[in-house]
């Protein structure tokens, strides 16, 4: 269980946390139970030469939430979409967004339903990607 205190040590202050109140009848008595869990936000890009747009999407997206996962495009995925002008490698584009200090974890996005799958796999409460992406959702 977590309660104030101990969430903003570990997650830093800017944590929102959802809580879930559980309630349980046994005989006659009833017990009840607030549950806390983070919110994890996915999102992506290629995040190639990593620039004040870049960074003001990811901080967005780091304060929706406790936990921000960062899918980075690789070479493949760019090129079969049409994308020729990458100039960083995936491992240096990876890095930069690293070095930002925003993202808690990293994933390399190979193929188009990576996300549907990301969402699911690691329990995400948001998704979201910057507004170059508006009506393709």
């Amino acid at each position: 269980m977590f309660d104030k205190t101990e969430k903003e040590e570990n997650y830093g202050s800017h944590a929102i946390w959802e809580r879930v109140r559980i309630v349980l009848k046994t005989d006659e008595r009833f017990l009840t139970e607030e549950i806390f869990y983070m919110i994890k936000v996915i999102t992506y890009g290629t995040y190639d030469l990593l620039h004040n747009g870049h960074l003001r999407l990811l901080e967005r997206a780091k304060a929706m939430g406790d936990y921000l996962i960062v899918g980075v495009t690789s070479d493949n995925y760019d090129r079969n979409r049409g994308k020729i002008n990458v100039k960083q490698s995936l491992t240096e584009r990876i890095e930069g967004v690293k070095k930002t200090g925003l993202a808690d974890e990293n994933h390399r996005r190979r193929i188009r339903r990576a996300k549907i799958d990301d969402i699911q796999k690691y329990d995400v409460s948001i998704f979201t990607v910057g507004s170059d992406w508006k009506g393709h959702f």
